[in-house]
């Protein structure tokens, strides 16, 4: 996971993200503040998110960024084959 590539998608999609899973801004503002925290590795980071206050909404959208963005990383290994 690369947070940048995360908060970047966040941030040009923000709209987007917003419609499609019903939250508010404090929700995308949790979201980032969560992403700024720092966490060692992916099972931190899965860890955090489980225990963190953010509403099962919130998480759910990390949990998509996070597999979205993966799926962007997976895809130019691909190609660069």
């Amino acid at each position: 996971m690369t947070k940048d590539s995360i908060l970047q998608i966040l941030d040009i999609n923000k709209e987007t993200i917003k419609n499609a899973f019903s939250i508010d801004d404090n929700g995308v503002n949790n979201i980032r503040t969560f992403l700024h925290d720092t966490h060692k590795d992916f099972q931190d980071v899965v860890d955090s998110i489980f225990i963190s206050d953010m509403s099962n909404r919130e998480k759910m959208v990390l949990y998509y960024l996070i597999g979205y963005d993966n799926g962007i990383r997976q895809k130019r290994l691909n190609d660069n084959k």
